[in-house]
């Protein structure tokens, strides 16, 4: 992978990509504010999804590891996770957008923001604020459902903005072509 440190053209005359600025606003605090706390508070064990994480971990665990520290390292967010991420075998339209606003670390929530960052503003530029939205909110979701139909009967869940940012680039790319 690349790391941009920039792009061109970026927009005059004063635009402000409100709605990038946004997106990133949220994502980050998603994550300052539920994902961090939560990766580091343990698992309750009387809540429902809580099973089924254990049930996920223990059914991967090699052998000859002890099955009570891997049930006593779920945390709070693993659970978390598996409530609100995207889960192809238990999809619903909640879960479909609430996994695009969570990552499963800094390093996924910084690559995904740094790219956002970067070419979103040209996107959102060229092609309106509402409309922008809507086509980060519908690539994303496109790309998720896309996994759904590879994956149908996946428990697993899925989290990131990967998609949505993924969408952001293709655009970017065609309206923008031989810029580096």
């Amino acid at each position: 992978m690349f790391l941009p440190i920039g792009d061109t053209p970026n927009p005059g005359g004063g635009f402000r990509p409100w709605v990038t600025w946004l997106l990133v606003l949220v994502n980050v605090t998603v994550w300052l504010l539920w994902t961090l706390p939560a990766s580091l508070a343990p698992g309750d064990p009387s809540d429902p999804m809580f099973a089924e994480v254990a049930r996920r971990l223990l059914h991967g665990l090699p052998p000859g590891l002890d099955p009570r520290a891997a049930l006593a390292s779920i945390t709070s967010w693993d659970v978390a996770v598996q409530r609100w991420g995207f889960r192809p075998g238990a999809p619903s339209a909640v879960t479909l957008l609430s996994a695009m606003f969570m990552h499963a670390n800094f390093a996924h929530l910084a690559g995904n923001m740094l790219f956002l960052w970067i070419y979103g503003d040209n996107v959102e530029h060229r092609i309106g604020r509402l409309p922008y939205l809507a086509a980060y909110l519908g690539t994303g979701a496109v790309a998720t459902l896309g996994f759904a139909l590879v994956a149908p009967d996946a428990d697993t869940p899925l989290v990131g903005a990967s998609g949505a940012i993924s969408g952001v680039l293709g655009m970017y790319f065609l309206m923008f072509p031989g810029t580096s």
